[in-house]
């Protein structure tokens, strides 16, 4: 009986963290969960929201010895609209940015919470 009161209430721990993920739209992940080459630098940032939620924006400066092009594949997405998605366990959500060339020398990034639920 004590295993089942334990693990019923670690199961509505889990549930409430995932619901609440779920109902929090102006959360927004922070610019170290994207993937960035260490050698590039963070421009600027922001913060926009729609209808369904918001997603940050950050302005990365492409290194000297990169191409935007060679920026966005190690970043895991290519600089046409693609976008990438990877779960992270300590947030119990799924992280999704796409890159999109904002100049010759610099990519813009929209960084967003997935709906891992479909």
């Amino acid at each position: 009986m004590p295993t089942l009161t334990v693990a019923g209430v670690i199961g509505a721990v889990v549930l409430s963290v995932l619901v609440w993920r779920m109902v929090d739209e102006g959360a927004t992940p922070t610019v170290s969960d994207v993937p960035l080459p260490e050698t590039a630098a963070v421009m600027d940032t922001g913060k926009e929201c729609g209808s369904g939620g918001c997603w940050r924006t950050v302005s990365v400066a492409v290194p000297p010895s990169s191409t935007v092009e060679e920026l966005a594949e190690a970043m895991g997405a290519a600089t046409d609209h693609g976008e990438r998605c990877v779960f992270r366990v300590p947030e119990f959500r799924e992280v999704c940015w796409s890159v999109e060339v904002e100049s010759e020398r610099r990519v813009a990034l929209d960084v967003w919470y997935g709906d891992i639920f479909g």
